[in-house]
């Protein structure tokens, strides 16, 4: 199966159940998706991943609230909400937090200072 496809039922009730295989396939199936999501939302390679990450986290704690026989439910636009959320979060928190330095002249700066 590819994620051009229906996803199978019967996958998603395993993951449901928590079956081990059933999250590898579907990490394995969706991982490279969510991770192409993030890259096209503007993020580093690095966020991005961090994001494919946080997004299959609300995956396990909200599978089971996903209802396929809704008349949207398609499993790949629940997901890709699931994504877009990931996303704004990890804007919201990279806007909150100041950029961090690093680099030559911010070691030189450390090693500046004092030791108490």
């Amino acid at each position: 199966m590819d994620v051009t496809s229906k996803t199978s039922p019967d996958l998603l009730n395993r993951a449901k159940q928590n079956e081990p295989e059933a999250w590898e396939q579907l990490a394995r199936l969706y991982g490279p998706l969510v991770y192409r999501w993030a890259r096209e939302g503007g993020l580093q390679p690095e966020d991005a991943a961090d994001v494919v990450q946080e997004v299959f986290r609300s995956l396990v704690g909200s599978l089971g609230r996903f209802d396929a026989e809704r008349p949207d439910g398609r499993f790949r636009s629940w997901l890709h909400g699931i994504t877009r959320h990931r996303l704004l979060d990890h804007f919201r928190r990279s806007h909150a937090e100041p950029p961090g330095t690093g680099g030559s002249t911010a070691n030189v700066r450390l090693q500046d200072v004092p030791a108490l």
